[in-house]
């Protein structure tokens, strides 16, 4: 519980900071005074004064932030400063400054995304798991067991990438075309599933695998124990590192996800374990602990073994994508361009009803997401940054009045017009926009607590 919350006010500070630094940083540079930098709304908690006379306040409700510029409306200006005034500058100075904010957002996205390429991270290689009789993977011949390399010609090298592509078709109807391989050195195959728009409205993507018919998988491996917890469910029927799991309850297992699935719904239930130690084929009874699952709540099963290393290297289960700084950049560029497009995809097609609003998330889910990927790691970690950054610089361009997107727009207006929209205009654009995002906010915070 606390880690999540440390992990979500950490990780609104970044975002926060980096969004207004944006801002900060260009009014600046365009001669603007800055009044206020704050990381959050209400009471200030801690506040303090740079040379410049700029206070920097930390207030008690962290959701969001802002920079206070001066106006030449500020009570007791004095008409020198009325140059240093924002909404005295120059359409171009003001636009610049405005648009830094999601920017800032971008780019904080790109060193994340180039941060992760440059650590490494391992993914896990997505192979077709079970297909459902008479389903529309069945009727295609999606064969089981084969690597997913391509869906709709875009490679896929992970699970990750299956998600993504089967999430930008989300509410389309036509065809998907999903190409296989039984090996590297095999030909490929290309099935083509027919769709309708409601089978990839869905709320998740295993929601939308399962309306087509078919599931993701690991790689079939041999189940080596590796590592055996002292006092765990494991070391007390006496499982040795060695040991070859074959089956659990009856229940053939052909990969890690399988034994992990079965051991989780079981707490507290005996088990029948089959496992191959040498040449004997041995059976043992074995009852997995209780434990507590990464959201801090959920009841799951533990056994308290880990997989051998030299199963996990394995490039069948998992691949470890690493680059130089150069290609990291590029990809970085890429990751967070199709993420914005996908993005903007995603609410386009939940406003005209082909993808589903649970998939709005409020700051409950963020805080979840932040905590489950602190305890996952650094690379997980960095993705999460990465993904939430593009997400907070999209909706703020969105032309929205009070999101940066909603000043662009009048300033698109007045670049055309020649003139500045009325100040009863805004007013009236004002209200209509913390009506949509009040309505958003509480969306969001509705399928969170719905999803609890």
């Amino acid at each position: 519980m606390w880690i999540t919350l440390l992990a979500f006010l950490v990780t609104i500070s970044i975002l926060v900071v980096a969004h207004e630094w944006g801002h900060y940083w260009v009014a600046k540079r365009c001669g603007v005074k800055i009044l206020r930098f704050s990381i959050g709304f209400g009471k200030t908690l801690y506040s303090w004064r740079n040379k410049n006379d700029v206070e920097f306040v930390i207030a008690a409700l962290p959701l969001g932030g802002y920079v206070k510029m001066q106006q030449d409306s500020e009570p007791d200006a004095p008409p020198a400063e009325y140059q240093q005034a924002f909404n005295n500058k120059s359409l171009a100075a003001r636009t610049a400054i405005v648009i830094a904010g999601p920017a800032a957002n971008f780019i904080l996205a790109i060193m994340a995304f180039t941060g992760l390429h440059l650590i490494g991270t391992y993914e896990l290689v997505p192979y077709v798991g079970n297909v459902e009789p008479y389903s529309l993977a069945a009727n295609a011949d999606l064969p089981s067991g084969e690597e997913i390399v391509a869906v709709d010609n875009e490679h896929t090298s992970s699970w990750q990438d299956v998600y993504l592509q089967l999430l930008s078709r989300s509410g389309d109807s036509g065809t998907l075309s999903i190409t296989t391989r039984k090996n590297e050195q095999a030909p490929t195959h290309q099935v083509i599933l027919p769709i309708t728009e409601g089978v990839l409205i869905k709320k998740s993507p295993d929601e939308t695998l399962k309306a087509l018919g078919f599931s993701l998988t690991m790689a079939k491996m041999r189940l080596i124990i590796g590592e055996i917890e002292p006092g765990s469910a494991a070391q007390e029927v006496g499982l040795q590192t060695g040991d070859i799991v074959e089956s659990l309850n009856d229940k053939s297992v052909r990969n890690w996800m399988d034994l992990i699935e079965i051991t989780r719904s079981n707490a507290l239930k005996p088990l029948k374990l089959s496992i191959l130690r040498g040449d004997q084929h041995l059976q043992i009874t074995i009852t997995p602990k209780e434990t507590v699952a990464e959201d801090g709540e959920t009841k799951i099963g533990h056994l308290g073994i880990a997989l051998s290393k030299t199963v996990w290297d394995d490039e069948r289960v998992r691949r470890l994508q690493r680059y130089t700084p150069i290609t990291a950049f590029e990809l970085a560029i890429k990751q967070t361009a199709r993420i914005s497009v996908l993005s903007l995809q995603m609410m386009y097609k939940m406003l005209v009803g082909k993808a589903d609003v649970n998939n709005l998330s409020g700051p409950i889910s963020i805080a979840k997401g932040a905590g489950e990927s602190v305890r996952a790691g650094v690379a997980t970690y960095f993705q999460f940054i990465a993904w939430i950054s593009v997400s907070l610089a999209v909706i703020n361009l969105l032309p929205i009045p009070l999101l940066d997107g909603g000043h662009l727009f009048y300033y698109l207006i007045e670049f055309v017009t020649r003139r500045r929209v009325p100040e009863r205009i805004q007013q009236i654009g004002l209200s209509i926009g913390i009506f949509i995002l009040v309505g958003l906010m509480m969306l969001g915070l509705f399928n969170d607590i719905k999803n609890l």
